[in-house]
């Protein structure tokens, strides 16, 4: 049996070669489809499969204040906010404030400034979400009384681009514009709060005097709903919060209702629907690959009849006859595996350069060894159901018809 397919895999290899414009047709448009659901498996598994750094995402949400008289969905809040929020919410056991967005720090004391992206946290920030450093302490209450040196935490991208992954570094004083700042920490991979930080420095309240002070509208606050709380139950208390707001400074709060916003919808936003939907397409554009590779196939099976019939009048049973255009079909296969996962290698090369830069995780999209399996599964699978219809008039061949 080993010597029947190795000659007839020979074989195939020769007609293939002979027929070179029939074979690309075949290889190309089934490598496109391959390549389609390689690249949409490979973002689904860097993207929505991708674990987020934080403990029980699914009860964090970030809170937002709405104004649905001036329709203005998303209001940053002060720290005046902060204070009665942390103090009197009941279905959240944590709340922290960070900037709503970064501002740039000048990275000094090296060869040259490197501009790097900061942000303000409050102490419970990390302890909010469940996150730890992976290297040093995160921040502790105390380190809002910073003095001279203020404590920092760096993402693990600038830790490893600017100080290369050293963790001697924690203990010791950077310079953040031309200033001195004690690095105590390493956030862990992919902490994104705000998104794109890298360096973190501890919020300190601002004074009362002026008052303005603490109604600065500049920063987002993370909760974490406490256990068994239910997502109605914490809407119903962020309503009781809202007028409190309202009441302590009707001024400044009139009209503002309180809303939370799961963090895992936050993080991914549209880009889970959208993935689903191009995962779909993918799987589509698949289907007509394998139809328009199954009318090629019919044609080349119809041109092999005399060929066929002409094996069966020397003795070539069903199972032999339908070796031969398994071989061939097999050997399209792989070579359509291949061109796909080739295809492929080369679209997710540009997917970090081309990305939205709303879309989470882009860096972490890569062809993974299961998904180039299942390019090969795909691809085989393919051309064995493209192989069927033929096959079946093969082992049905009326040689004297024929």
């Amino acid at each position: 049996m080993s010597g029947g397919w190795g000659r007839d895999l020979a074989h195939a290899a020769r007609r293939v070669a002979a027929r070179p414009g029939w074979s690309a047709a075949v290889v190309v448009t089934l490598a496109v489809g391959v390549a389609a659901v390689a690249v949409l498996g490979s973002a689904v598994r860097g993207i929505l499969l991708h674990p987020l750094p934080y403990a029980e995402p699914e009860r964090l949400a970030l809170l937002w204040l709405h104004d649905p008289k001036n329709d203005v969905p998303m209001v940053e809040a002060a720290w005046a906010d902060f204070d009665l929020v942390r103090e009197q919410a009941e279905a959240f056991d944590a709340v922290a404030l960070v900037t709503a967005t970064n501002f740039r720090l000048n990275l000094t004391g090296g060869d040259q400034p490197v501009q790097v992206q900061g942000a303000l946290a409050s102490a419970g920030l990390f302890a909010a979400v469940g996150a730890e450093a992976q290297v040093g302490r995160t921040f502790v209450a105390a380190d809002a009384d910073h003095g001279a040196a203020p404590p920092v935490i760096l993402s693990d991208g600038l830790w490893r681009r600017q100080f290369a992954a050293d963790p001697g570094i924690v203990g010791s004083d950077i310079e953040l514009d031309g200033d001195p700042a004690t690095v105590i920490g390493i956030a862990p991979p992919d902490f994104a709060l705000p998104a794109e930080a890298e360096v973190w420095v501890p919020a300190s309240p601002p004074p009362a005097d002026p008052p303005q002070a603490r109604a600065l509208r500049v920063y987002k606050l993370v909760a974490r709903r406490a256990p068994g709380v239910t997502a109605e139950q914490a809407a119903q208390d962020l309503a009781r919060l809202s007028g409190r707001l309202e009441e302590v400074e009707p001024e400044r709060n009139r009209g503002l209702v309180l809303t939370a916003q799961p963090l895992l919808r936050a993080v991914y936003g549209d880009t889970r629907p959208a993935l689903t939907l191009l995962t779909l397409a993918s799987a589509l554009v698949l289907l007509v690959a394998a139809a328009n590779v199954a009318g090629l196939l019919l044609v080349g099976a119809a041109r092999r009849l005399p060929e066929l019939a002409l094996r069966g009048v020397h003795g070539a049973g069903p199972g032999e006859l339908a070796r031969v255009l398994l071989a061939e079909n097999l050997l399209l296969g792989a070579a359509a595996a291949v061109a796909g996962a080739l295809l492929a290698t080369a679209a997710l090369a540009a997917w970090p350069a081309l990305a939205p830069p709303d879309v989470p995780f882009a860096g972490e999209v890569r062809l993974h060894p299961a998904t180039l399996a299942l390019c090969l599964g795909v691809a085989l699978a393919a051309m064995l159901a493209c192989t069927l219809p033929p096959l079946a008039r093969v082992v049905r061949l009326d040689l004297v018809a024929v």
